[in-house]
Parts: C-alpha cells; sequence; structure tokens
C-alpha cells in the first residue's frame, strides 16, 4: 500500500515504517536532552537561528526554566511524521551545539551530523541485538567499537557467543529503544521493572 504525499509523490509502507522509527528515535533524543538541560522547547516565529543566539537563549532558558524557542518555519514538509518532530530534532541539534562547543561552521555542523549518526546506529545495533538475541548487549562498549570496526553483523554474531547471567532487559540498557519492545505488548513501568526495588 502507498501513502500519498504533497507534491504527487508517494511513499510504500516500508518508507512510512522508517520514518515513524526516525521520528520517534528524535522525539527521544529531544526528551533526554530536556532531562540533561533541565528545560523544554517550544515552536516559535522567532527563533535563534546564529550560534551566539543558541547560546544566549540556553543561558535564559537555563535560568528561567522557561522552553528554549525553536523555528516553526519550513517544517511541513519534512523526513519526519509531524512538524512537531522537526520541532524535536532542532531542539537536539541546538542542545547537541552546546553540549559539545559547536558552532555553526560547516566542519561543527559535518561532526555534530556525524554524533547524531553514530547515536542513532548505537541505538540501533542495540535494538537489533534485543531483537535477535533477546537482550542488550552485556559490555556495550566492546559492541559499539566491533560494530563500528567489522560490522554491525559481526559484532551481533560475537554478542551471541557472550553467556551472560539472565537479567532484566531495561537493566542493560544505556539509550532508551524501549519504544520498540513496548510495540509488541510488553510494557515497564515501575521501579522493580527498571532493575530497582519495588516501590
Amino acid at each position: 500500500m502507498r501513502r500519498q504525499l504533497p507534491h504527487g509523490a508517494s511513499e510504500d509502507a516500508a518508507t512510512y515504517q522508517a520514518r515513524t522509527n526516525l521520528t520517534t528515535f528524535v522525539i527521544d533524543q529531544a526528551e533526554q536532552a530536556q532531562t540533561r538541560v533541565g528545560f523544554g522547547w517550544r515552536a516559535a516565529r522567532l527563533a535563534p537561528s546564529t550560534y551566539p543566539d543558541v547560546l544566549r537563549e540556553h543561558k535564559m532558558s537555563g535560568a528561567s526554566g522557561l522552553p528554549y524557542r525553536v523555528s516553526s518555519r519550513h517544517c511541513q514538509n519534512t523526513i519526519f511524521t509531524s512538524p512537531g518532530a522537526n520541532h524535536a530534532m532542532r531542539f537536539w541539534h541546538h542542545m547537541s551545539h552546546v553540549r559539545f562547543g559547536l558552532t555553526f561552521s560547516a566542519d561543527d555542523e559535518m561532526e555534530l551530523g556525524c554524533y547524531h549518526l553514530e547515536t542513532l546506529r548505537d541505538t540501533i545495533g542495540q535494538t537489533l541485538c534485543l531483537v535477535m538475541l533477546g537482550r542488550f548487549p552485556a559490555d556495550q562498549l566492546r559492541f559499539a567499537t566491533t560494530a563500528i570496526q567489522l560490522g554491525l553483523d559481526v559484532a551481533i554474531a560475537e554478542e551471541a557467543s557472550v553467556v551472560t547471567a539472565p537479567t532484566n532487559v531495561e537493566c542493560e540498557a544505556s539509550v532508551r529503544p524501549l519504544h520498540l519492545v513496548r510495540r509488541r505488548g510488553r510494557s515497564w513501568n515501575s521501579r522493580h521493572d527498571l532493575g530497582g526495588d519495588a516501590a
């Protein structure tokens, strides 16, 4: 089945699912950034558009707790499934600029883009490990290093040979791909489920 897109284009179900997964990932990253910095975001027509503006807005939001403004412009026809996801991406991107001290220069933008891709690749790799082996990698650093150097298929094969004690899946997760697991009908919502003491 194909979905009709603006300008007469269409997309198949697999492409739409990929966009949906990317949307979920970006919103999750923005929410993690929100937790890290202590303030959220809101879409606005007037928003920071230069590195000094981003630093200034970040400082003001940090001091006041008010949401950081991200541009609401040009959000209708994006790779994401909603304008709100594009706003979330802009927030994560700007917070990453501040976090890593990267300006808006071409070199720094490329470095930041590589960071975003590495984060996505790490999340996908660990999720594939969960799907294929029923658990996240026991040693995430080794898993990520092997995936980068030898490929994801080798990293999963090596992880399959690792003997681990039975454990709760969430205890091993450093990223939060739980939305992918929840779609299979599972849900973890108590501290006990997350490996902590029962409330």
